[in-house]
């Protein structure tokens, strides 16, 4: 194990500790949505960090099939970062129906815009999913696992085209579209609440939570996701009949 393999299993056990604190902290406290909010990130965020680790192990070691195909399903923590990323949004939501909408105004509309968040986050993250499982592949012969694009003068060009598209739409689901989504919540919400006149510390809050929000993507995933976007530029225009 590597130094970087070592991080993350640390990071794994910081997690799984956080996950207890907050859930002995919740126990005291009334339950609410934003505290189930918050234990499901921290064990997401335990999960990214065993499929971090599981992904170097297996670069340094020679996995199993059953670890081929976990790391594949993971992909280095595509899956469940897809779903960290989406409770982010869950969270603005919820900032945004108990500010901006009373209780009064029926919960109809929020079990529907609940209902549409979920559905839209399982379908974000289960496609991650799936489109990783196509993209890796078992050699029995060698017992290695790996990407198949990292073998394209040995596949079909339409196939290396479907999976580079899928990787590209992949982020762009996992990604963009939950950072769209949050920063534009939160700047109608903190929008709204400076037309009110509401308490400073309630505008400084919103305020970070939007910041927060757009240096953890933009800045540490923004500049790997556009070389990749710029690989697969140069990858159409090698391939431009397919």
């Amino acid at each position: 194990m590597d130094l970087m393999g070592a991080f993350f299993l640390f990071a794994a056990i910081v997690n799984i500790i956080l996950t207890i604190e907050h859930a002995y902290t919740a126990s005291r406290r009334r339950l609410s949505f934003l505290i189930l909010l918050n234990l499901l990130q921290n064990l997401l965020n335990t999960t990214a960090c065993f499929a971090v680790f599981f992904t170097i192990r297996a670069k340094t070691q020679q996995p199993s099939e059953w670890e081929c195909y976990l790391i594949a399903s993971f992909a280095i923590f595509w899956f469940v970062f897809s779903l960290r990323a989406w409770t982010n949004v869950f969270v603005c939501t919820s900032h945004y129906l108990r500010i901006l909408r009373p209780r009064s105004s029926g919960n109809l509309k929020r079990l529907f815009t609940y209902g549409v968040l979920i559905l839209t986050a399982s379908m974000s993250s289960l496609a991650s999913a799936l489109i990783h499982v196509f993209m890796y592949e078992f050699e029995e012969e060698y017992g290695v696992c790996s990407a198949v694009f990292l073998y394209e003068d040995e596949l079909a060009h339409r196939r290396f085209m479907r999976v580079r598209v899928s990787f590209v739409a992949s982020v762009a689901l996992n990604y963009l579209l939950p950072i769209i989504v949050v920063s534009f919540i939160y700047s109608e919400l903190l929008t709204t609440l400076k037309s009110v006149n509401a308490p400073k510390k309630v505008i400084r809050d919103i305020e970070e939570l939007l910041l927060l929000d757009k240096h953890l993507y933009l800045w540490l995933v923004g500049p790997i996701h556009s070389l990749m976007a710029l690989q697969f530029i140069f990858l159409m225009k090698e391939f431009p009949n397919y």
